[in-house]
């Protein structure tokens, strides 16, 4: 049950194996390599998904200042991961659409400055600033549109900073 959800959220999982038919079943499943490590895949499954962990906290009662800012990254950066990469049950989502829901859930699911400055970051790449294009690079040539990303990336920024200062008024 437990890695069935993991594959199903696009958590990279990897199974024990090395026989070619056992191989083939597991990246069936979603399954990304293998492993003989029973440590690894303990770990894996002991901790879940980061989006299913920072609702958790959040439940508890935690505030935003407790939850760790390593946490909130890593769920921004899986989440990502999981809306731009094509699995064997979906294709990826196209940049738009990814950007809308970052906008969607940015305060709710994810932390709007975590979102902030990764947007900041895709712009400066997708702008031709950043010496390294290591976000552009993991998504492949074709999939962002370099002519409507800027304006896309800018619109979401100037919303994340409307939205705070919102926050900041009512305070």
């Amino acid at each position: 049950m437990a890695l069935a959800s993991l594959i199903a959220t696009g958590t990279k999982v990897w199974l024990d194996g090395v026989e070619p038919n056992e191989i083939k079943k597991n990246r069936s499943w979603g399954v990304t390599g293998a492993t003989s490590n029973p440590t690894i895949v303990s770990k894996i499954i002991s901790r879940g998904h980061f989006d299913d962990r920072i609702a958790a906290l959040i439940h508890q009662g935690l505030t935003d200042e407790q939850i760790p800012l390593g946490a909130k990254i890593v769920s921004l950066a899986d989440s990502f991961d999981a809306m731009t990469t094509d699995r064997p049950y979906r294709r990826r989502r196209s940049f738009p659409d990814v950007v809308r829901d970052l906008r969607q859930n940015s305060g709710k699911q994810f932390d709007g400055k975590v979102v902030a400055a990764f947007a900041r970051a895709m712009l400066k790449e997708v702008s031709g600033d950043a010496k390294e294009r290591r976000i552009m690079k993991m998504l492949g040539k074709g999939y962002i549109n370099p002519e409507e990303a800027p304006d896309l990336l800018k619109d979401l920024l100037e919303d994340l900073d409307a939205d705070n200062k919102l926050k900041a008024e009512s305070v």
